[in-house]
């Protein structure tokens, strides 16, 4: 299997854990894997009025929110969850973009709000 192909297969059993994690906690899964002329949302959940658009990272080390996301995919994702909300007519002033690290076997670290300063 190629890395490419391998990173494929590890980004969607990232995913795929991302959503247990999330269904456990009340949210509730609207979108995956949304493409748009910006770029791709991992995920689109909503708890109550919240929506919230998740980054998931695997990882098979641990390493820094820095080096797992960088600030130019940080602003695809704000394009991404912009146009995402336009498109679907959500008015909505309770949004946010959270990451998701993932670390084997158990370990996940959810960062909430993260925005560019």
């Amino acid at each position: 299997m190629s890395k490419s192909d391998s990173s494929f297969v590890n980004g969607i059993k990232g995913e795929q854990l991302a959503c247990q994690f999330f269904q456990n906690k009340g949210y509730k899964i609207i979108a995956q894997r949304y493409l748009c002329p910006f770029g791709e949302i991992d995920l689109v959940i909503k708890k109550g009025s919240k929506y919230t658009a998740i980054e998931v990272k695997y990882r098979k080390k641990f390493s820094q929110l820095h080096e797992a996301i960088s600030k130019r995919k940080l602003q695809r994702i704000q394009q991404s969850f912009s146009f995402y909300l336009q498109e679907h007519k959500i008015i909505s002033e309770d949004i946010a973009i959270d990451v998701l690290l993932i670390y084997p076997p158990q370990r996940i670290i959810h960062v909430q709000n993260c925005h560019l300063e």
